[in-house]
């Protein structure tokens, strides 16, 4: 009945959650319930008395409709479509929720003999884009870096600190 389509057009708009939330969060809880019952009491009021007004004509005849089998195969097709192109968002969306571990790469740095050694080579490799860390050894004489960067470009930096790189970590 057209009355029904009227208290949801009414009530609809009026409870929905951004406007419950705004509602709550202005005016709080009382005032929230209150507001709730006034769009309740007054659509489903407003729609009886549109009925009482309006009067919907009484249904004459019991009306089946076959559908053919053109339109029953549309709605199968759509409804496969719907649900691959569904399926493909959402393994989309998985594999960008997954993090991706990044890759760690050591490399043997030739002459370092201090700490003052360890921060330039620190320095000069951190600031590589794509290293999210770096730990620098005197020790074992190796840097080793956590990231995206590639192997060369690591190198690069390590040669331009004045060291000499060697794959030999």
């Amino acid at each position: 009945p057209p009355s029904a389509a009227l208290v949801f057009l009414m009530a609809g708009p009026a409870s929905n959650v951004a406007t419950v939330g705004a509602v709550h969060r202005t005016f709080g809880g009382r005032v929230l319930a209150a507001y709730l019952g006034v769009v309740a009491a007054g659509s489903l009021g407003l729609g009886l008395a549109f009925d009482a007004i309006l009067p919907t004509a009484a249904v004459v005849a019991h009306v089946h409709e076959h559908t053919g089998p053109v339109a029953s195969v549309a709605a199968v097709v759509l409804l496969l479509l719907f649900v691959r192109y569904a399926t493909l968002d959402l393994r989309t969306w998985w594999r960008s929720r997954t993090p991706v571990a990044p890759s760690a790469l050591e490399l043997g740095v030739e002459g370092m003999t201090c700490g003052g050694c360890v921060r330039r080579v620190d320095a000069a490799v951190r600031a590589v884009d794509g290293v999210q860390d770096v730990a620098v050894s005197l020790e074992e004489a190796t840097v080793r870096v956590t990231g995206a960067a590639s192997l060369e470009t690591v190198r690069e930096a390590v040669r331009a600190a004045g060291f000499r790189p060697s794959l030999s970590g």
